[in-house]
This record gives C-alpha cells, sequence and structure tokens, in this order.
C-alpha cells in the first residue's frame, strides 16, 4: 500500500470489499425479484444505490418498477441516471 493510501486511510482491499458488497446486494435483489419479492428487491437495490449512487443495474431495476406502476416520469428520470452513469453499459 503506498504511503499516500496508508495516510488516507484508503486501500484497494477497503475498494474492492466494497464493490464486492455491492454486487452481492444486487445478486440477492434479483434473487428476489425472481421470487416475485418485489418489497425486498427495492430495498437491496436502494441499498445498492446508497454505496454506488451510479449502480446501473439498481438504476435500471427501479427505473423498471417505476414504470410498471405508471410513475413514468420518474422511470424517464431514473432511466437517464443509469445512461448517464455508464452510457456504454446499457
Amino acid at each position: 500500500m503506498s504511503f499516500l493510501r496508508r495516510l488516507l486511510g484508503r486501500s484497494d482491499d477497503a475498494r474492492a470489499t466494497g464493490a464486492e458488497q455491492i454486487e452481492k446486494l444486487v445478486r440477492d435483489a434479483y434473487g428476489h425479484a425472481a421470487a416475485g419479492e418485489q418489497a425486498e428487491a427495492l430495498r437491496l437495490f436502494k441499498q445498492a444505490l446508497e454505496h454506488d449512487p451510479e449502480c446501473v443495474e439498481a438504476l435500471y431495476f427501479l427505473a423498471s418498477a417505476a414504470g410498471k406502476e405508471g410513475r413514468y416520469v420518474e422511470a424517464i428520470h431514473t432511466y437517464q441516471k443509469a445512461i448517464e452513469a455508464r452510457p456504454t453499459r446499457l
């Protein structure tokens, strides 16, 4: 670990752990969605967004859910956030 990272209290391990945590949240959320447990899936996707506001998978799912519930303006805005976050991933 570099001197600067030690000084700032950051490490590659901490970043990897954060990414792994987000991946687990997304994976679990998709599992709940597949089981028809939409409320739990939404909760987990929102939790993933707390860790990474640009989590494309979570943004996409929340946009889709908003559209299915007739909240079209919210859906469009959320899809737009996903596109802006990572335009090449969609």
